[in-house]
């Protein structure tokens, strides 16, 4: 049964990793050009493997991935939505309706083909 849990432990540290590592390199535009945060995105796991291969015992490598997990959603949770981005040609005009008593008329709906 022990190595039930620790095989679950496993699967989870890996899907926070990798998360993080993800979110880190795709999402933080704040932390610079694209190969830096490359470097930031495998510093995570990397440093993770060597907490779990160093600390003992190992429940405060555990605990200390799960902090950087909380320290990463909530700067992740914190970034601004904007429309001032890099979107692809189809999705880069926003929606917009024309409203004339009780008809309204929306234009730029993705997948509609035009106006409807």
């Amino acid at each position: 049964m022990e190595w039930l849990g620790r095989t679950l432990v496993g699967f989870g540290c890996s899907a926070l990793l990798g998360w993080m590592a993800l979110a880190i390199y795709f999402d933080f535009s704040l932390l610079g050009p694209p190969g830096l945060r490359a470097w930031f995105a495998i510093l995570v796991p990397v440093a993770a493997a060597v907490a779990l291969w160093f600390v003992r015992p190992r429940r405060w490598a555990l605990v200390g991935i799960l902090g950087a997990f909380v320290v990463v959603l909530v700067a992740w949770l914190a970034i601004p939505p904007s429309n001032e981005r890099d979107w692809q040609p189809d999705v880069a005009t926003l929606a917009y309706a024309d409203i004339d008593g009780d008809r309204v008329i929306v234009h730029n709906v993705r997948g509609a083909g035009g106006t409807r």
